[in-house]
Formats: C-alpha cells, sequence, structure tokens
C-alpha cells in the first residue's frame, strides 16, 4: 500500500511538471492578439515615414529653386517640367541628384525618373508639385 501512495505520488508531480493544452492555447492567444495590435500601428509609421520623406524632397526642391533664383539671371520658367538630369535645377550645386517619391515603383533610369515612377515637377512660376504617384496621400508641400 504505501509503494503505491509513491507511485501515485510521483505521477502527479511528474503530471504537474509541464504545462497544459489550455496554457499554452492563452499564450498563443495573447500573442495573436498582441501583433493585431501592432501590424496597424507599425504600417501607419511606414506611411508617415514616406511622407516625411516626400515632404522633405520638395522642400530641397523649394531651397534650390530659391538658390537657382538669386544665381540666375533667366525666367523662372526655364525650371518647368520634371526635376531629372535634363532639368537646370540637376546641378550639385542646387540638387545632387534627382529626388523621388519614396513610395514609387523602381526608375528605369535613375537619372531621368519620369512622374509614373516618383519624380517631382515644377510648374512655369517655379513652384513644386506633388508627386504623381503620392499626390492623394502626401499632398503638396506648403
Amino acid at each position: 500500500m504505501h509503494a503505491m501512495m509513491r507511485r501515485e505520488q510521483a505521477g502527479s508531480a511528474v503530471a504537474d511538471a509541464g504545462f497544459t493544452l489550455v496554457e499554452l492555447m492563452v499564450v498563443v492567444l495573447i500573442i495573436g492578439i498582441l501583433v493585431a495590435i501592432c501590424i496597424p500601428v507599425f504600417q501607419g509609421l511606414t506611411v508617415k515615414a514616406q511622407m516625411r520623406s516626400c515632404f522633405a524632397n520638395q522642400r530641397s526642391i523649394v531651397g534650390a529653386v530659391a538658390t537657382w533664383r538669386v544665381d540666375s539671371t533667366t525666367s523662372v520658367s526655364t525650371l518647368s517640367g520634371i526635376v531629372n538630369m535634363g532639368n537646370p535645377l540637376m546641378n550639385p550645386l542646387y540638387l545632387a541628384r534627382p529626388p523621388r517619391c519614396p513610395s514609387a515603383p523602381p526608375a528605369i533610369s535613375k537619372d531621368y525618373p519620369t512622374t509614373a515612377e516618383g519624380a517631382y515637377s515644377v510648374d512655369s512660376s517655379g513652384n513644386v508639385l506633388p508627386c504623381g504617384l503620392g499626390a492623394p496621400i502626401h499632398g503638396a508641400f506648403q
């Protein structure tokens, strides 16, 4: 009888050593809820980062246009068009490389991106226009 009680006690000690299926399922459920909360937050941060990068690109072009106006004697309308290597702003004194919208697909040519590839444009008054792809999301730099 005494040996049988020891066996039962030893068996119960072994059974209590691990986690039950219910405990593991609760942990998995809690992790799933945390992931469901975090994913939209991280996606929102990505969109905000792209928007800030887009505004920074537009701000760089505004600064380049202002510097170009001080240096140049020609009309600002010569700047109108896509800001790529064919634009007078593409000079190391103004812009080193053509800025592109961060949410745009990869450009075929890094030197001559199109508006469909996220290039920015300048109108005939020297105002920077929003990027072609991100206009509804990012808007115009004010």
